[in-house]
């Protein structure tokens, strides 16, 4: 009985490695999951994020739903938000 009481009482210095362990098997865990669910996304997975306006027209198969896809560039008269630019800002090109 002895020498399991000196065990517990001491422990010989493992419970600090599942103190650093754990919280990085955790980590490493939830970004293998993310980045499988980026690549199942990439690859056209059926589980979308957030999927919208946009995303609707992605999947019906509907050209030209996004003008900064089509062009490349942003439509003239709109700011980066996608409304209309306010005359008084600083937001001109």
């Amino acid at each position: 009985m002895a020498s399991v009481t000196a065990l517990v009482a001491h422990q010989g210095g493992w419970d600090e490695v599942l103190l650093v362990v754990g919280p990085v098997v955790v980590i490493i865990v939830a970004l293998t999951l993310a980045k499988r669910r980026v690549d199942r996304l990439e690859r056209g997975g059926s589980a979308a994020i957030g999927s919208g306006i946009a995303g609707d027209a992605e999947e019906r198969g509907v050209p030209g739903d996004h003008p900064i896809r089509e062009s490349g560039r942003e439509p003239e008269g709109t700011s980066r938000r996608g409304g209309p630019q306010d005359p008084g800002s600083g937001d001109r090109r």
